[in-house]
Formats: C-alpha cells, sequence, structure tokens
C-alpha cells in the first residue's frame, strides 16, 4: 500500500500544471513561439474586425521579434493598402520578395502602387508592367512555388548523384573519425532555393485568401493607366509646352483612328528643346490602348478645341513623325492650360529639377 501511495504521489508531481485560463493560444505554433503566436493571432482578430491601425501596431510588434517570418509582412501589407501607408506597402512588399520569391505574382502589383504614390515613377512603371505579364500569362504563386521544388529536387538529385559516383570512385580514406552515414550528409543549399527558414507561409487563412485577393488583369491595367495617364508620368516627354490652338488641316478622311493635324502656336516652352513656333501636332481622339470608336462614333469640328484656347501639350519625343508632332499617351498629352493643370506642372517641374 506504501508503495502504492509512492507511485501516485510521483505521478502527480510529473503531470503538467494546467491554469484555469490557459488556451490554445499558447500553442507555440507556426511561429515557434508562444509570445509570437499571440502577438499575431490578436493582429489577425484586429484585422478582421477592421481595426486595422491596432492591427498594423500588433504585426510590426511581432517583426520587431522575428523579422523573417513571412505571414507578418503579408498581414500587415494588407492593414497598410486599406490605410493607404504606401511606405508600409513598399517595405513589406520587398520582405515578401526576400523571404518567398514565389509570391511575387501576388504582390507585385500592390509594391508598384505604392512606388508610384510614393513618387518613384520609373520603377512604379516597371513593377506595373511585371504585374500585368504575370496576370496575362497566368503566373500564380502556387505555380512558382511548385518550380522552384521541382527545380530545387532535380539540383538536390544531381548532387547526389554526383556524390554516390564519387565514393564509388574514390572510397573514403579511413579516418581516426567514424564517417557518417550516407544518408546523413547535409544537403548544400543552392542558389535557386529561396530562404525558407522560418519563412514558409503556413497560415491557413493566408493561404487561402484572407491576407491578399487576387488582383484580376483589369485591375492592373487600372493600376498602370492610373499612373501612365498622369502628370508625374507625363513629366518624362522630352518636350513640354504652352500652346495655342488655331486650327486644323480638313480632309474627307478624319476618321477615330484617322486623325487631322492640329496647328498650334507656341507660347512658352516649359521643358526640352526650342521647336519652330508653328506646331503641327497629330491631333488623336483617343489614348493608344482604346482603339475602338464609340458607337456611331463620326468626326466633326465641334470634336476639335476652340480656337484661341490655351493648352499644354506633352510631346514624347521631339521628332515629327509624317510632318507631325505625337503626343504623350495620345489624346492625354494634351490638356486645358487651366489655373489646377498649370500650378501641378510648374510644381512638378520645380520638382524634378531640383532632385
Amino acid at each position: 500500500m506504501k508503495h502504492l501511495y509512492i507511485y501516485l504521489l510521483f505521478t502527480l508531481m510529473c503531470c503538467p500544471i494546467v491554469r484555469a485560463d490557459q488556451s490554445t493560444s499558447d500553442a507555440v505554433g507556426d511561429t515557434g513561439s508562444i509570445t509570437l503566436t499571440r502577438i499575431y493571432g490578436k493582429a489577425q482578430e484586429l484585422d478582421r474586425l477592421g481595426q486595422h491601425q491596432a492591427a498594423t501596431i500588433q504585426y510590426k510588434k511581432a517583426i520587431g521579434i522575428n523579422p523573417n517570418f513571412v505571414d507578418f509582412y503579408i498581414g500587415l501589407c494588407k492593414c497598410a493598402i486599406e490605410q493607404k501607408s504606401w511606405s508600409d506597402v513598399s517595405m513589406c512588399a520587398q520582405n515578401i520578395f526576400r523571404l518567398d520569391p514565389a509570391l511575387k505574382p501576388d504582390y507585385t502589383i500592390d509594391y508598384g502602387e505604392a512606388l508610384y504614390h510614393l513618387g518613384k515613377y520609373d520603377e512604379a512603371e516597371s513593377n506595373l508592367k511585371t504585374a500585368l505579364t504575370y496576370i496575362d500569362k497566368n503566373i500564380t504563386s502556387e505555380k512558382l512555388h511548385k518550380e522552384i521544388q521541382a527545380k530545387t529536387d532535380k539540383e538536390q538529385m544531381a548532387i547526389t548523384k554526383k556524390i554516390q559516383e564519387s565514393q564509388m570512385t574514390n572510397p573514403p580514406i579511413a579516418t581516426t573519425q567514424p564517417q557518417a552515414p550516407f544518408n546523413q550528409i547535409a544537403q548544400p543549399v543552392t542558389t535557386s532555393q529561396p530562404n525558407t527558414e522560418n519563412t514558409n507561409s503556413t497560415n491557413a487563412e493566408a493561404s487561402n485568401g484572407f491576407h491578399t485577393k487576387k488582383r484580376s488583369s483589369e485591375d492592373a491595367q487600372s493600376i498602370v493607366n492610373k499612373y501612365r495617364l498622369s502628370f508625374e508620368s507625363a513629366l518624362k516627354s522630352e518636350c513640354i509646352l504652352l500652346a495655342q490652338y488655331e486650327g486644323y488641316v480638313k480632309n474627307d478622311d478624319i476618321r477615330f483612328n484617322h486623325p487631322p493635324q492640329a496647328n498650334y502656336h507656341i507660347k512658352k516652352f516649359l521643358k526640352g528643346p526650342p521647336l519652330n513656333p508653328s506646331l503641327p501636332v497629330r491631333y488623336d481622339f483617343h489614348i493608344p490602348k482604346e482603339t475602338d470608336a464609340p458607337p456611331n462614333w463620326k468626326f466633326s469640328a465641334d470634336k476639335m478645341p476652340k480656337p484661341g484656347s490655351l493648352w499644354i501639350i506633352f510631346i514624347e519625343n521631339a521628332v515629327p513623325k509624317h510632318g507631325m508632332y505625337e503626343t504623350y499617351e495620345g489624346s492625354y498629352g494634351r490638356q486645358e492650360a487651366n489655373d489646377d493643370n498649370l500650378n501641378k506642372i510648374y510644381d512638378l517641374i520645380d520638382k524634378s529639377s531640383g532632385q
């Protein structure tokens, strides 16, 4: 009986003590830390409730503890987009690409949009074009993950085969230290293998789209257009000037995709080389991507500007084609010279000249 009492006492001493308030949130989870799992869970809950600012604080706290867990950046990126905090979106996207390159199809469009809002227009254009390529070619993160894994497996098989052949032709020299079994040889890291330490996104909600939504080709094109059809982008034109509209060359074959020559007189050069004051311009009725004429479209004189009106003309390349200068992005390259437009273009030119 005494022995039984001692056994029961020993058993009780060895049992873990479970607190009444202990919950499943104490599990280590995918983060590798109880503390991080709690912070991450709190961030996700706040995110679900639409409390993005509070969720942002928790995500950043988690990143401060472990900056190499990709799900933290995915969650923070979503909150940053909701709050239009573009510097955070940019930071998150760069870290997502660093930790899991296969996620680029999901976040390049967000990165490009962030760069646009941050005034990094050339980088924005490059990333937005890449985003369109991913969408048009149906390149997804799932496909890239599989391709990277297949490539890694193939390279590893080649390395293993090479080691096996080497061992067959060159038996290991006996040493005082025992040789490790072959199946315990550490696998070398190849340059094509992504960094996976503490980075794999294993959160079910993240993989199912809780943190991000798929952007369609229309979404991407809309953002690209927002960038392309902006004064910030048009500022790259070789020549920008103020010109007064005088009239157009009349003919019987003016169509939506066969515009007339419009004649302007230059009043002021804002940027670029001096041109002849008499400025012949191809008067496009649309931007390059919109080549389908509206239903029942027919040319008439009222589709031309009012004679004597003043315009900001963006000329992408200061070399005429067929005797006419082409404006930036077709019809967008002609903007009314009102106070708002003039103030904006002067401000952008001043800022660009100071860089």
